[in-house]
């Protein structure tokens, strides 16, 4: 791990991304050249395979052994050149995996520097000082809107109650005093009885019930007795 992240050249992402691309075209290129020379050895072997055949079919037996023997050669010579590619291409796939993870930490790095920026003119002081601005706004908002809703009079409503109180008192006084007329004909018209014409004074009144004239003329007798025994008593 030391010898991949330890004492390493300050290099710029241009220059890192061109060492990338040229290092994977050298192992493309690498990788070409060991499938065409792979390709050619198993051309050799198949032909050899072919000799081998024929030879002992022949009847030739030395012949096909040493075909046989040169073929383990090429088949030798392939499993190697299987091997480099197999090894080249885990190297590009690594290249590859890593360059994309250069990408990514440069990104990150990028990204950090830009909030460092502008988190520069930034602090906890500032940050209050915004939220006490902000609050301040929101409390003189509420005030206007107070003062925005409240009345233009000020009406003192005590004062209407008692007002309500009375002229409540007096329609309950009104309506007592005038139990005999109703509301709804207050101002209704009526046929009144004709004006008699009698001179005596006596005609006009009502007839005195018979009770009452007995209880008069008891009382009068009374009083005059009253005035006789009076009289009696001073002679």
């Amino acid at each position: 791990m030391r010898f991949f992240l330890g004492n390493r050249d300050k290099k710029s992402p241009a220059d890192s991304a061109s060492a990338t691309a040229s290092t994977l075209a050298n192992l493309r290129e690498t990788s070409s050249n060991l499938e065409k020379r792979e390709a050619v050895l198993q051309r050799k072997y198949d032909e050899l395979t072919e000799q081998a055949v024929a030879y002992q079919k022949k009847g030739q037996k030395q012949l096909a052994l040493n075909q046989l023997k040169r073929r383990k050669i090429i088949s030798d010579d392939i499993a190697k050149l299987q091997g480099m590619r197999f090894n080249i291409e885990t190297q590009m796939h690594s290249i590859e995996s890593a360059a994309i993870t250069a990408d990514t930490m440069d990104s990150l790095k990028r990204s950090a520097e830009t909030q460092k920026k502008i988190y520069n003119n930034m602090d906890q002081d500032m940050i209050d000082d915004v939220m006490d601005d902000i609050r301040e706004a929101a409390d003189v908002t509420q005030e206007i809107s107070n003062s925005l809703a409240a009345p233009l009079f000020n009406i003192d409503e005590d004062e209407l109650l008692d007002e309500l109180e009375n002229e409540i008192s007096s329609a309950v006084e009104d309506s007592l005093f005038d139990v005999s007329t109703p509301a709804s004909s207050k101002h209704a018209q009526y046929d009144l009885p004709a004006v008699p014409t009698h001179r005596n004074t006596a005609d006009l009144l009502p007839p005195v019930p018979q009770s009452s004239r007995h209880q008069q003329e008891s009382d009068s007798e009374e009083d005059e007795l009253s005035k006789l025994r009076n009289e009696m008593m001073l002679s």
